[in-house]
């Protein structure tokens, strides 16, 4: 079984065990439910973005897991997502319009992966997942 197999029987598994349709799951994440339905038939594999945000509604389904890289629900190496430097930022932010303080975030995947990102301290709307804080950080200035 390859790892997109894995990730569309995963959100399979988070459907059932949520007592949820595609569409919540859909609605909640933050993409569409046609997205859903390819990731579920293997069509698609999902995002690090996807694997973030599904974390981020469902903390008990670890990234890793939802992306079909492991069958550990919740690994033992990975940690919540942690703030580690706010900064005032004076464009607005792309999903809320509203100017405020950004944060630079990171979480632990597993052992050997560390992902960044921008988070938006109103709306905590989010840049994907980078391997660095800069990267991170360039990202969320590109979206402005």
């Amino acid at each position: 079984m390859n790892y997109k197999q894995r990730a569309a029987e995963h959100l399979r598994e988070l459907i059932d065990n949520e007592g949820i349709n595609q569409r919540i799951l859909a609605e909640r994440v933050g993409i569409t439910s046609q997205a859903v339905n390819r990731i579920i038939h293997g069509v698609d594999s999902v995002s690090v973005r996807t694997a973030v945000k599904v974390n981020g509604e469902f903390p008990a389904y670890s990234v890793a897991w939802v992306m079909g890289l492991t069958e550990l629900k919740q690994e033992p190496l990975q940690t919540p997502l942690q703030c580690n430097e706010k900064f005032e930022d004076a464009r607005a932010c792309q999903f809320c319009g509203r100017r405020g303080t950004a944060m630079l975030r990171r979480m632990q995947v597993d052992a050997e992966d560390m992902r960044c990102f921008v988070e938006c301290s109103m709306c905590h709307g989010r840049t994907g997942a980078y391997r660095s804080d800069s990267a991170a950080r360039n990202a969320w200035e590109g979206m402005a």
